[in-house]
């Protein structure tokens, strides 16, 4: 049965909004989860049709102290997009694409990103963000983490083609943040501005340099823009500074030509070698999967690595069949270098797409299957490449040191590994060591010169450990930020600042 409270917010919330508004039992449940571990049942579930909707769910929240939980399609991993308050999901109306033009889009942030590409592919243009939720997520939840993929060498993250972004604040207000900014755009720009740059030397400082980085307000990227640039902030804010509504995006030619090979190595000492002796040769993706991970995988019996090995996927977009050809031929020659490695070179399309899809699947098997007990809360860490090895075989021994196995795959190129122990929550001593765990590999990630999140965001998971990334000044300019979008805290609260759990371990779902 609703409560008081549930029945209250879906009474107002219906006579304020064109949309829908749900507050039964099956649906709540359904928006206490995404693909993490924590469960929190919303009051409601607001279903907007338009701008006008989103600002109304706001103002009816914001008279009643609820929270305002905007959600997409509810993939992350990390514990975001669920709260106590109002969920606001847009993918039911709010997916529309509201214009076309030569190398840019105007979209709804309910939009899936497949849809999107799938409009986009008679003009033979991309999205290039590419994460294996492609078929499932939305815009706005890509453009809140920040989300990346498999080509992120060539194509960066989601914030790198953001050319405008639209959101509600907390006092109902709409900010348009691009090029063109007027009124409280502006405002909030200068306010930002003021008390980011003069803190500039500090934040450059205390950033890691790393290729990706969704952990925190993104201040560095900011700063790059003058005066600040204020979709950075936007793009990785997780919902916590407003609700975000329309954005423009820069689209991408899709390639002309593409190669691709896989490697593999006995160990992950001789794959990072590899790896760094690839880069300079600018691959357009460079893909990691350890033993564990294959397991999950099908793939071509000659292209699977020995008892305990390692593989590793790289991919080529050029512009002439002979630059994919040179390209391939000049990774085979430096894979030639190292005796115990092999390579397969995958020139045709059908060889490459049956490694893409066998990766694709693997992670699903592994992330979406209930029977595999494994759990997601180190499974974000970007160190620089360099140190990638040591990053893998460093996680293995904290693991290990309590008997755990766990399945390590990820962006290579960037330093991005995803970690999922095979652990079973319900078990009391594995529950005991889960938060000695996430400290553990954040130590670890800071020492190697790391962030704790590349692309999946912080939420309920990392939070408590960005003090310990940032340091104390660096998170106080976070919280300046949010307060001065949000000064109620009224938006995704516990996520990225203000108050939060000192342990990880809180409203978990044991199921």
């Amino acid at each position: 049965m609703p409560s008081s409270l549930e029945q209250r917010l879906g009474t107002l919330l219906s006579r304020v909004m064109e949309g829908d508004v749900a507050f039964d039992d099956e649906t709540l449940e359904k928006y206490s989860r995404t693909q993490g571990w924590y469960r929190i049942r919303p009051a409601a579930v607001a279903f907007p049709r338009s701008i006008g909707d989103v600002q109304a769910i706001v103002g009816v929240c914001r008279e009643t102290g609820a929270s305002v939980i905007p959600r997409g399609a509810g993939t992350g991993l990390s514990g975001h997009a669920i709260g106590a308050g109002v969920v606001i999901d847009t993918m039911k109306y709010m997916q529309g694409i509201l214009s076309l033009d030569a190398d840019s889009c105007k979209v709804q942030p309910g939009l899936v990103l497949a849809d999107l590409n799938t409009a986009l592919l008679p003009s033979r243009r991309w999205f290039p963000i590419d994460p294996t939720s492609a078929p499932h997520c939305s815009i706005g939840g890509m453009i809140a983490t920040n989300a990346a993929g498999w080509h992120g060498p060539a194509f960066g993250a989601t914030k790198d083609h953001v050319e405008e972004v639209s959101l509600v604040l907390a006092d109902g207000s709409i900010v348009r943040f691009g090029p063109a900014m007027e009124g409280r755009s502006v405002e909030l720009q200068s306010a930002v501005e003021e008390f980011l740059r003069p803190a500039e030397r500090e934040i450059r400082s205390r950033f890691p340099t790393v290729t990706k980085n969704s952990s925190g307000y993104d201040l560095p990227g900011a700063l790059d823009g003058h005066p600040v640039d204020m979709r950075r902030l936007i793009a990785g804010s997780e919902g916590t500074l407003g609700v975000i509504v329309e954005a423009v995006l820069r689209t991408s030619l899709l390639p002309e030509h593409v190669g691709g090979a896989v490697v593999s190595a006995p160990t992950a000492v001789e794959a990072t070698e590899i790896l760094l002796e690839v880069l300079p040769l600018r691959p357009s993706a460079a893909e990691f999967m350890d033993h564990s991970f294959l397991r999950f995988a099908e793939l071509p019996a000659h292209t699977r690595p020995p008892a305990g090995g390692v593989l590793l996927y790289f991919d080529f977009f050029r512009s002439t069949a002979s630059e994919v050809r040179e390209s391939l031929d000049r990774l085979a020659g430096v894979t030639k270098r190292h005796a115990r490695c092999t390579t397969t070179l995958l020139a045709q399309p059908h060889e490459r797409a049956a490694i893409l899809s066998a990766r694709s699947t693997a992670s699903e098997r592994l992330n979406l299957d209930p029977s595999n007990r494994k759990v997601s809360f180190i499974e974000d860490g970007t160190v620089p490449p360099h140190r990638l090895h040591e990053y893998v075989e460093g996680i293995a021994s904290i693991l290990a040191a309590r008997g755990i196995d766990a399945a390590l795959y990820g962006h290579a190129a960037d330093g991005n590994i995803h970690c999922s122990p095979f652990l079973d929550i319900r078990i009391l001593e594995h529950y005991r060591m889960i938060d000695e765990i996430a400290s553990d590999v954040a130590d670890l990630v800071i020492r190697f010169g790391g962030t704790l999140s590349g692309e999946h965001g912080d939420g309920f998971v990392r939070t408590p450990f960005l003090e310990r990334l940032y340091g104390e000044n660096v998170c106080t300019l976070f919280q300046r930020v949010k307060n001065l979008f949000d000064p109620e805290g009224m938006f995704s609260p516990g996520i990225i600042v203000g108050p939060h759990h000192a342990s990880i371990l809180h409203d978990i779902a044991y199921t």
